[in-house]
C-alpha cells in the first residue's frame, strides 16, 4: 500500500507541476512513434458530447509532465457529433489516419496503445478507466509502463531470434503474452515454431477450450460408461504446468462432473469440486466447484453459502478444510 501511495503521489505531483501544451494529432503521433520506435497512446474522446473524456483530456492528457512520466508518445482523436461543417472538416483532417474499425474501441473515452508499426496492442476503456481523475491518471501510467515493457521484450525477442536461441525466444514471447495487453495475432504460430512438440505446454494453454465445452464432454463420457477415459485425459491435462489457475479450475470441475456421473466415485467428485474451488476461488468454475462441494457435503444451507455453520476452521489460503 505504501508503494502504491508513493506512485500515486508522484503521479499527482507530475500533473500539478506540469504545463499544458498542444497534443499531437493521430498522424503526428504515428510519425513520431515510427521515428522513435516507441509505443503511442491515443486518447479517443468527444469534446462536444462526452464530459468524462474532456476531464481526462484537460485534466492531465495535455500535461507535459504526464507525457514525460508515461515515456511513450501521446496523441488524441476527437470524435465530434454536433459540430458545424467547417469545424467538422478541420477536425476530420486532424484525425486523418485513424480508423475505429479494428481498434478495439467499444466505448468512449478510450485510450488505445499502438505499436510503432500501427498494430493495436492494448486498450483501456469503460470500467478499466476509473471515474476519479487521480485514479485514471495512475491507471494510465501503469498502462504506459506495460507498453514500455512490451517494447523492451520485443527488442529482446528480436535479439534472441537473431542469436537462434529458441528457448529464450519462447520464454520471452510467453512473458510478453502475460502482460495485461492484447495477445499477438500470430503468437500460437510462433509458439508452435519454437516448440513443435509442445514440451512446455504453452500451445495447449493457448488453445484451451471454453470451460463449458470441457465440462460437458467429460460428463457425457462418464454417462456413456467411459469415465476411466475421461479421468485419464483430464489427469494428463493437470500434469501440464503451463495452464493458468483458472484453466486448472476448469479441468478439476470437469473431472468432478465425470466422477459424479461415474458410479462409485462420489468421494473423488467431492475432492475435484473442492480442488476447482481452491485453484481459482473467484473464477466461474471456482465458484461452481465451491457450490457443488458445499452442497454435496453439507446440504442446502451450505449450498446457499452458510459455510460457517458447518465447515471446519479456515486454512491459510482462506478456504475451509
Amino acid at each position: 500500500m505504501k508503494t502504491l501511495s508513493l506512485i500515486l503521489a508522484c503521479a499527482l505531483s507530475l500533473g500539478a507541476s506540469s504545463s499544458l501544451g498542444d497534443p499531437l494529432s493521430f498522424s503526428e503521433g504515428r510519425a513520431l512513434s515510427q521515428e522513435r520506435g516507441e509505443v503511442m497512446l491515443v486518447l479517443v474522446h468527444g469534446s462536444d458530447w462526452q464530459p468524462f473524456g474532456e476531464r481526462l483530456f484537460g485534466g492531465f492528457w495535455k500535461d507535459a509532465g504526464f507525457a514525460q512520466a508515461t515515456g511513450v508518445v501521446l496523441a488524441d482523436v476527437d470524435v465530434l457529433q454536433d459540430a458545424k461543417e467547417d469545424v467538422r472538416t478541420a477536425n476530420d483532417e486532424r484525425n486523418e489516419g485513424w480508423k475505429k474499425k479494428g481498434s478495439g474501441l467499444q466505448t468512449y473515452p478510450a485510450v488505445l496503445a499502438y505499436a510503432p508499426d500501427g498494430t493495436v496492442i492494448g486498450v483501456r476503456q469503460g470500467r478499466e478507466l476509473p471515474k476519479e481523475l487521480d485514479a485514471a491518471r495512475l491507471t494510465l501510467l501503469e498502462f504506459s509502463a506495460c507498453c514500455r515493457m512490451w517494447r523492451d521484450l520485443g527488442r529482446d525477442i528480436a535479439a534472441a531470434r537473431d542469436a537462434k536461441d529458441t528457448a529464450r525466444e519462447l520464454n520471452l514471447l510467453i512473458a510478453r503474452d502475460r502482460l495485461p495487453l492484447n495477445r499477438a495475432a500470430k503468437l500460437l504460430d510462433e509458439v508452435k515454431r519454437l516448440d513443435p512438440a509442445d514440451e512446455a505446454g504453452h500451445a495447449a494453454r493457448l488453445t484451451f477450450p471454453y470451460w463449458n465445452t470441457l465440462v460437458k464432454q467429460a460428463t457425457a463420457e462418464a454417462k456413456a460408461g467411459k469415465g476411466a477415459e475421461a479421468e485419464e485425459r483430464l489427469m494428463g491435462m493437470l500434469a501440464n504446468e503451463a495452464y493458468t489457475d483458472e484453466q486448472r479450475a476448469v479441468i478439476h470441475l470437469a473431472l468432478g462432473g465425470a466422477y459424479r456421473r461415474w458410479e462409485g466415485h462420489g468421494e473423488e467428485a467431492y475432492a475435484s469440486f473442492e480442488a476447482a474451488w481452491r485453484a481459482a476461488p473467484v473464477s466461474v468454475c471456482g465458484r461452481a466447484g465451491m457450490r457443488l462441494f458445499l452442497r454435496s457435503r453439507g446440504g442446502a444451507s451450505l449450498a446457499f453459502g452458510w459455510g460457517d455453520r458447518h465447515t471446519s476452521p479456515v486454512t491459510e489460503d482462506g478456504l475451509e478444510c
